[in-house]
């Protein structure tokens, strides 16, 4: 069977009436793409309350069991559409690496959403590129680079990590700077507090 390879899934094209319009699972990614952008568009605030406060979620009267069964639909969709597309292991790789590494960076949903995209995206074509440039399999070399900007990129926050507790253990260190004072200056100084010691004194004899 030609699936569960991108390189082979291509050569599956989509033919209406003797006209060919190119791979058939290029639609239907395309759709399930459609599928769960308008899904989380219309239940974003929904699937962030449900997710992460249940409890909280069915005091404020969501149907808690409906949207998770209703997101659950949409991943096993997801997921038999991308296996007979892309294979088994690029999916697991798109599944996790991309959510993972946009965990490490940021910690709001909404920008996490956004990295994964772009960590997805930027991981799949400089894998492609590499599985061209070495004729190797387009998905190893696709799951190989995702995996390797986690590595950097969680090799670098625990690098950052060390260099700050470095820094934190340090004792600080402030010498007080030389004021340089002339010469005058420091006569006049001397003179005023031997008259402000010796005030005192002479208001006591009086």
């Amino acid at each position: 069977m030609l699936v569960g390879d991108l390189n082979l899934a291509a050569f599956i094209h989509l033919e209406i009436a003797g006209a060919s319009f190119g791979p058939r699972y290029l639609y239907v990614m395309l759709a399930v793409l459609l599928l769960n952008v308008a899904f989380i568009a219309r239940f974003y605030k929904e699937l962030k309350i449900t997710t992460f406060d249940p409890t909280l979620a069915e005091l404020l009267g969501f149907r808690v069991r409906r949207l998770h069964y209703a997101f659950m639909f949409l991943v096993s969709v997801t997921i038999t559409a991308a296996f007979y597309a892309a294979g088994s292991i690029l999916t697991v790789a798109l599944m996790i690496v991309p959510a993972a590494t946009a965990h490490l960076v940021t910690k709001r949903l909404s920008h996490m959403l956004w990295w994964t995209t772009a960590i997805a995206a930027a991981g799949a074509l400089a894998g492609f590129g590499v599985a061209y440039a070495l004729d190797a399999a387009t998905s190893g070399a696709m799951a190989l680079m995702l995996g390797l900007v986690f590595c950097a990129v969680f090799g670098g926050q625990r690098l950052q990590a060390l260099w700050r507790a470095r820094r934190r253990r340090r004792p600080d260190r402030v010498d007080a700077p030389a004021i340089a004072v002339p010469l005058g200056a420091s006569r006049e100084a001397a003179k005023t507090t031997a008259a402000t010691v010796a005030e005192p004194t002479s208001f006591a004899a009086r």
